[in-house]
This record gives structure tokens, C-alpha cells and sequence, in this order.
């Protein structure tokens, strides 16, 4: 999966055209930014249009070869609907075009969450690529891509309802629908996730799991040679017993194994392998959740404090100076 990138430029405002290139961010750094920017409680909203512009082509992309035309026709329709409302000069038709937005947005994802079951089906429980054959690895990836596909179209649309919404009245970030869709999206990547990892939670009480043999967490605390770190996943696991790299390295350690020699005796531990497959799609999976969690955090951070929007240019370069200002960050924050 492709990340989504948002690079800030600087607007000559007399020509329209950019002038320079400020930063460039991942949609979960850049909404980082703006939870680390908040300060007198007060949570500035900057103008992350470029960013969902960013968003569609990637998956226009995405899509092209999809064979789901009723995906196709909702991600372009909120887009569509979403730039005419941007485009527009005239307020009073540019507030009746962002309530249009808001209102489709809405429809579109709940269509969505009607159609996840059957692509997580088709992720869970693939039909083989040849009648008669075995499941195989390559099922199993369709399977997910398919699903994530949904997910994608779904954070796209959801930005589009937040930028309608912050235009309209700030405020509105605190209603709790979308924040609700988004919430019901990231339960089911981190089932979709802990599947990956090979952890299974007890159907009567989720607080229990039980960790396979050959789980990949083993392997990836263990090791530090992948695409994505130990320390970045737990976290999302929410799993009680293992909240960071330590706590599975010290189950790792403990099983201290003793095999004799003509000589010496060994003491030695070991983990399983982690399936290559399984850690290719938990790195899938962990793109989309990083992103809808960066999301709720938006959404937290408006419950908490006053809301403004800001699409001068005085704020992006206010962005900048927190990046590279450690101090200015840490007095932000408290």
C-alpha cells in the first residue's frame, strides 16, 4: 500500500501559485502536527486541502483496475462534490455546497460499513484461485487489498467531511458520528492485525488472548531487520501482558534452553520464524490504522479544546518552526 504524503507549500496569493515547499508529511504526521500545535487550548485547524487532493489521485490509482464500480462512483462522487465546494467563491453557494458534502459523506460511509463484511469475508475466509485448489498466501493478499481498498475510500471521504465541516463551523468536529465511524473502522483493523500476528482473543471476554507458537511478534521484538519495528505495532495491539518490545523479549529470555556437548554444555533461546506473508499484510494494515488513529486523535483534541481554522500562511510557517523547535514543541504540548 502506497502511503499518503501531504507536502505544505507556500502560496503566492496575487498569482496562485506555489512558491515553496515547506514540508512534506504522511497524513497521520501531518494531523500529529496539528494535536502537537494546539496551545491555550486552542486546536488550529490548518487547510490540509493539498492533502486530500494527494489522497484522490493515490487512489484514483488504486482504483483504476478495481473491479467494484459502485467503489469507484463513491469515491469520485464526495471528491467531486468536495472541489466544487472548494472551488466556489460565492459564500452562500460555497456553504450550501460543504452541507451537500457533509450530508453525501455521511451516506457514503455508511454504504461502506454495510459492504465490509463481505470483503472481510473474502480477507478471512478466500475462496482458492482455482476451483478445487488450496488456499493459498496470494488469496489471502487479494483478499486483504480488497478490503483495505474500502478502508482507503473511507479515509479519504472522512477527510472530506472533516474539511467541509471546519469551514462551516469548527465546532462540528466535536459531533459524534463520523467520530464513531472511525472508531468502529480502527476496531476492526486491529482485528484484522491481531489475526497477522497470530494472536487470538477469548470470544466471551476479550481482555484474555492466546498467542500462537509461530507468532510473528516473537521474530519482529527479537530481530530489528523489517519494514516496520516492534515498538510501533504493540501499541496497537492493545494486548495486556505485552505493551512494549521488552515485555515479549523478556518471555523470549526466560525460556533459556541447555543442550549438552562432547565439551560444553549450551545454553541458547530461540523464536519462530515469522511468515513473510503475514508480515507483508500487518505492514499493510498498520498504514490504515496509523492513519484513522491519527484521525480520532484529531477528534479528541476537538473535545477538549476551542477549534479554529487557519489557512494562512503564517500558520504553516508556524508548523515549520515546531518541527525543527524541540523546546517550542514540548511548551505546545503542555
Amino acid at each position: 500500500m502506497t502511503e499518503f504524503i501531504a507536502r505544505t507549500m507556500m502560496v503566492d496569493q496575487a498569482s496562485g501559485k506555489h512558491v515553496k515547499r515547506i514540508d512534506e508529511r504522511s497524513i497521520a504526521d501531518f494531523f500529529d502536527l496539528i494535536h502537537e500545535a494546539k496551545s491555550k487550548k486552542v486546536l488550529c485547524v490548518l487547510d490540509f486541502s493539498h492533502l486530500i487532493s494527494s489522497i484522490n489521485q493515490s487512489t484514483t490509482q488504486l482504483l483504476a483496475d478495481h473491479s467494484d464500480k459502485e467503489l469507484r462512483v463513491m469515491h469520485s462522487t464526495v471528491y467531486n462534490m468536495w472541489t466544487k465546494a472548494k472551488v466556489v467563491s460565492v459564500q452562500s453557494v460555497k456553504e450550501k455546497l460543504n452541507v451537500e458534502v457533509l450530508t453525501k459523506s455521511e451516506e457514503i460511509l455508511n454504504i461502506i460499513h454495510e459492504r465490509l463484511p463481505s470483503y472481510e469475508r473474502g480477507y478471512t475466509n478466500p475462496e482458492p484461485s482455482f476451483q478445487g485448489g488450496q488456499v493459498t498466501n496470494y488469496d489471502t493478499d487479494q483478499g486483504l487489498c480488497k478490503l483495505l481498498a474500502e478502508v482507503r475510500v473511507f479515509t479519504e471521504v472522512v477527510l472530506c467531511h472533516i474539511h467541509s465541516s471546519v469551514l462551516l463551523d469548527p465546532l462540528l468536529l466535536r459531533e459524534p458520528s463520523i467520530y464513531q465511524h472511525c472508531a468502529t473502522i480502527k476496531t476492526k483493523l486491529r482485528e484484522w492485525l491481531l489475526r497477522e500476528s497470530g494472536i487470538r482473543l477469548d470470544h466471551y471476554n476479550t481482555d484474555k488472548y492466546r498467542i500462537d507458537n509461530d507468532s510473528l511478534i516473537y521474530q519482529l521484538c527479537a530481530e530489528d531487520n523489517f519494514v516496520f519495528c516492534a515498538d510501533f505495532m504493540l501499541p496497537y495491539l492493545e494486548l495486556s501482558d505485552f505493551r512494549n518490545k521488552s515485555d515479549v523479549n523478556n518471555r523470549i529470555f526466560s525460556k533459556i534452553l541447555s543442550r549438552r556437548g562432547d565439551r560444553y554444555d549450551f545454553n541458547y533461546i530461540e523464536w519462530p520464524k515469522a511468515d513473510p506473508s503475514k508480515l507483508s499484510r500487518a505492514n499493510m494494515i498498520l498504514k490504515s490504522l496509523k492513519q484513522i488513529d491519527s484521525i480520532l486523535k484529531l477528534f479528541h483534541a476537538a473535545k477538549n479544546n476551542d477549534v479554529k481554522y487557519n489557512s494562512s500562511e503564517d500558520a504553516l510557517l508556524e508548523i515549520q518552526e515546531l518541527i525543527h523547535n524541540p523546546n517550542t514543541k514540548q511548551g505546545a504540548q503542555e
